[in-house]
């Protein structure tokens, strides 16, 4: 049964850590993609898109249901690609 981000994400903060790896697989391959338009590099895409993940994981307090959580993922992906092109 595959349950709706939302259910998840209240999973999620009552302390619900396989939920969060449901978000991930059900998320990784367009976040990766994202990651190695921005990188060029497989190895550099990988580990980005750990790095979205864990940052996601972090803020997931600072998300609000005004948008879907795709798109506040993809949003935080995009500004985390973009410090990192900044960076490189």
């Amino acid at each position: 049964m595959e349950f709706p981000d939302d259910i998840l994400i209240n999973n999620i903060r009552r302390g619900d850590r396989d939920s969060f790896a449901v978000i991930v697989e059900r998320y990784k391959l367009q976040i990766y993609n994202l990651m190695y338009r921005y990188s060029g590099s497989a190895e550099d895409a990988a580990d980005m898109t750990q790095d979205v993940f864990c940052r996601a994981f972090e803020r997931l307090g600072q998300y609000k249901k005004q948008k879907s959580f795709f798109a506040w993922l993809y949003t935080l992906a995009l500004n985390f690609a973009r410090d990192w092109a900044r960076k490189s």
